[in-house]
């Protein structure tokens, strides 16, 4: 019986042990860009909706569809954030899109892929680059140079301003579009070849956001998705430059639509034991049992 006891004690020991050896290690970010509402991590959402649902006196997120949405009100003017990698969106959500805003809506695109559809509709295209996490870490850890993001529109209360930001963050150039039919509001000097995967002596001016008319409403189009995220909204100065962007919905109640990410993170009540396996302090006891 006593060893017994003796194998108890270690167990209880070693469990309490492992539980503060895990507590007390430096967390590990993931930098999946997931966009999510409940994602706490650098390219999750989490932190830069509670920051613009307290700095907008109407903004939502919801899960959706344009589609779903136009059946619940098709009357009052709304300004719709939409925030992917790639627009995963049906040919009828694009078309009722394009309805909503000839109506009178606003709606704020941010993203890398546009659909083809869209692009052939409202005449722009882009060029497609892809993010390189590796090389981020590179430039981050080394401090090497940042691009500098010009805020061009001073058209309403904004005057000329500079924004930094790591160049693997930028992979997606507006490189055609109707001039009469667009106004810029953003361009990068860019210092870095997204195709070619290097840097270059001199700066090319790049367009990362425009607006267009569309009907009686408006088309916001942004190509910098990770900046509108957790990340985005702590990285020093650029929070100012995600408001400027917002404010081209010019007050209209903000409507957040997550319905077209891919399903990266769980839900809260999925499996009590998916939440177990996810705190390291837990996942021992868990894994020893």
């Amino acid at each position: 019986m006593k060893g017994s006891h003796r194998f108890i004690l270690f167990i209880i020991v070693f469990l309490l042990i492992m539980f503060a050896v895990e507590y007390n290690l430096p967390k590990k970010f993931v930098w999946t860009p997931t966009y999510s509402h409940t994602d706490y991590q650098p390219f999750g959402c989490a932190i830069f909706d509670s920051l613009v649902s307290s700095s907008v006196p109407d903004y939502e997120v919801t899960n959706k569809t344009l589609y779903q949405l136009e059946q619940q009100d098709s009357v009052t003017p709304r300004g719709f954030l939409i925030v992917d990698d790639y627009f995963n969106m049906s040919d009828l959500d694009i078309g009722v899109m394009l309805k909503k805003v000839s109506r009178g809506d606003k709606i704020l695109l941010v993203g890398n892929n546009f659909p083809k559809q869209l692009e052939d509709t409202l005449k722009f295209q882009t060029s497609v680059g892809y993010f390189n996490l590796e090389m981020l870490r590179s430039y981050a850890s080394n401090k090497e140079v940042k691009d500098n993001i010009i805020w061009l529109d001073e058209s309403g209360p904004y005057k000329q301003r500079v924004y930094s930001l790591y160049p693997q963050l930028i992979n997606t150039y507006f490189v055609e579009y109707d001039s009469l039919a667009y106004k810029p509001l953003a361009e990068v000097e860019d210092h870095y070849n997204v195709a070619q995967q290097d840097s270059t002596d001199e700066p090319r001016k790049q367009l990362l956001a425009l607006s267009s008319k569309f009907g009686k409403g408006e088309f916001i189009l942004v190509s910098t998705p990770r900046l509108f995220t957790n990340y985005g909204v702590l990285d020093g100065k650029n929070a100012e430059y995600i408001f400027r962007i917002l404010s081209q919905l010019k007050g209209l109640p903000i409507t957040r639509i997550t319905a077209y990410l891919p399903s990266t993170t769980p839900e809260a009540g999925e499996s009590p034991l998916r939440y177990f396996i996810s705190q390291p302090p837990l996942r021992w006891p868990i894994y020893l049992t």
